[in-house]
C-alpha cells in the first residue's frame, strides 16, 4: 500500500483491524500547518487506500493529528482520537461514512467496549464510554487517577 505521492508529508501511525479485515490508519501531517489533507485512511488487500476527511470543521479541529485508533467491541465502527482537537471521532466500518464525534479534553487513548463503544482515556485522568451519539463518564478527571498515554488496549 502506499499513499499519492502529494501526500509524502503524510505519516501513518496508527492501525487496526476492523470485523471485515480492513486495516484502518490514523495520520500525521507534518507539512504546511494551514494544509488540511484527511488522516483517516483505510486499506483492504487488493484496493488502494482510500482516505476520509469527514467534515471540513472537524478537520481543521484535529489539527493534522490523529493519535490513536480503535474500534468498537464489533469491529463495526472506528474510532478516532485527536488530542489536540480534544475529540473522538466515529467512522462505519463498512462504507467509511463519518458517524459523529464526541469531545473530550486532552482524549487519545481509545480501545473496544462494547457494540458500538470504545472506552476513551485523558492524560488529566478521565476515562469515559464513547459511541457516536453518547458519551458516559466512567472515570471522572482527577489529578488523583493515573495519566493516560495515547494507547489504550482491550486485555
Amino acid at each position: 500500500m502506499a499513499l499519492p505521492k502529494e501526500l509524502h508529508k503524510l505519516s501513518i501511525r496508527h492501525l487496526i483491524v476492523d470485523a471485515h479485515g480492513a486495516v484502518w490508519f490514523g495520520c500525521q501531517y507534518e507539512g504546511d500547518k494551514g494544509d488540511r489533507p484527511p488522516l483517516v485512511g483505510r486499506h483492504r488487500r487488493g484496493r488502494e487506500a482510500e482516505l476520509f476527511a469527514g467534515p471540513p470543521d472537524l478537520l481543521r479541529r484535529m489539527d493534522n493529528y490523529i493519535g490513536s485508533v480503535s474500534v468498537d467491541a464489533s469491529g463495526e465502527v472506528v474510532a478516532t482520537s485527536s488530542p489536540l482537537g480534544g475529540l473522538v471521532a466515529f467512522w462505519d466500518a463498512a462504507t467509511g461514512r463519518y458517524l459523529g464525534e464526541q469531545s473530550m479534553a486532552d482524549v487519545c487513548g481509545v480501545a473496544p467496549f462494547k457494540p458500538g463503544h470504545v472506552l476513551a482515556t485523558t492524560g488529566r485522568g478521565a476515562v469515559d464510554d464513547m459511541s457516536p451519539a453518547a458519551r458516559a463518564a466512567i472515570l471522572e478527571e482527577s489529578a488523583a487517577n493515573p495519566a493516560w498515554d495515547n494507547h489504550l488496549r482491550r486485555v
